[in-house]
């Protein structure tokens, strides 16, 4: 997908987006993701803190794990630790 949730024609526009968590799940690049992908998608973007999922239940997401077990097998190995590597080092900041 590789496109933010946010729309705007100004960095103001997208910056005020992302802070009142505006953003329509219903366009067709939503809709083309798996159940799982979407369910992550949506927790990581919860508006409220205390509400949103933690980067620790990121890696434990079945979305996550599903991914890393068959859709990554294509790529090398070295790309999978990469990106729990990467996710890992997010969280400890």
């Amino acid at each position: 997908m590789g496109k933010s949730p946010f729309t705007g024609k100004t960095y103001q526009e997208i910056l005020y987006q992302n802070k009142q968590s505006n953003f329509n799940f219903n366009k067709p690049e939503y809709r083309a993701l798996n159940a799982e992908a979407l369910n992550l998608l949506k927790q990581m973007l919860e508006k409220d803190p205390e509400k949103r999922i933690t980067s620790k239940e990121i890696l434990n997401h079945p979305y996550l794990n599903h991914s890393c077990n068959s859709s990554f097998n294509d790529f090398e190995e070295n790309s999978q630790i990469s990106l729990v590597e990467n996710i890992q080092k997010y969280n400890e900041e």
